[in-house]
């Protein structure tokens, strides 16, 4: 369960939030300041903890400030298959469809601080919206969800193991750009090789033969929880393009050339 007190938010996860919102739109002052509202108080929720259950109605998403979440499916033997990931910034548990039930679980993989998204559901599903480009912006987001599901489908079904990791590590790569947590082609990866294992579909003994490929490859540096990007285009090539190439954090080398990439306009 999360941490019942609420508690005032530091100044890095609200800069990280608009960094990665500003990334798909512009936002305008009174939009900017409604979305900082918004995270004036978090909430806490601790590594391995629920924050949304399977079948729960999608009435509460939240805005994850700081943290690694995780969609999960469970089979009934107990092995995972993680379906997505949420950095800050992403939306967890957002739906625009009236009555929408979570088709997985939403579980934190680190300490992770949530705040209250209610506003921007009901902003997003209004017709004529108060913040017309914090609904865009939502309903991007939304939109970014099934591209990257339809890219874990092509990724695990299609894909050799050294091609899934090397995908996935760009993936995190421009994502996390789009935040500010990307700095010198290095960013943070607090999570087991077991996680990740867990994400590309493969065993743990596998998952670190192929990042010990990679190293030696030198596409990828990995020391105390972070990694460095050696090589990016041989990377990228290894890797490939699994869907639209058209939206900020997918793989392009526009992401890699700038701080942001912006959408078409509402």
């Amino acid at each position: 369960m999360p941490t019942n007190k609420s508690r005032p938010t530091s100044a890095n996860p609200r800069l990280a939030v608009l960094s990665y919102f500003s990334a798909f739109a512009p936002l305008p002052q009174a939009e900017a300041e409604a979305l900082r509202a918004m995270l004036g108080r978090l909430t806490t929720f601790a590594a391995g903890n629920e924050i949304i259950a399977a079948g729960t109605l999608l009435d509460a998403p939240k805005i994850l400030a700081s943290g690694w979440v995780c969609r999960t499916a469970r089979l009934p033997d107990g092995r995972r298959q993680i379906l997505d990931f949420y950095f800050p910034g992403d939306l967890v548990g957002f739906s625009s469809r009236r009555g929408a039930e979570a088709a997985a679980s939403y579980i934190s993989l680190t300490r992770s601080d949530c705040a209250q998204a209610e506003e921007l559901l009901r902003n997003a599903q209004e017709d004529q919206p108060h913040w017309p480009v914090l609904a865009h912006i939502c309903r991007t987001l939304e939109q970014q969800v099934e591209i990257r599901l339809l890219q874990q489908i092509v990724r695990n079904g299609r894909q050799t193991a050294y091609e899934r990791v090397g995908h996935l590590i760009l993936e995190f790569y421009g994502r996390l750009q789009l935040s500010g947590l990307v700095q010198d082609n290095s960013f943070g990866l607090p999570l087991t090789q077991e996680i990740l294992a867990e994400a590309v579909g493969l065993s743990t003994v596998h998952m670190n033969r192929t990042i010990q490929h990679l190293r030696k490859a030198k596409l990828i540096r990995t020391e105390g929880g972070t990694v460095t990007i050696q090589d990016k285009a041989a990377l990228l090539s290894l890797a490939g393009r699994l869907g639209p190439q058209n939206q900020p954090g997918t793989l392009q080398s526009e992401i890699w050339e700038a701080q942001t990439a912006l959408t078409r306009q509402p």
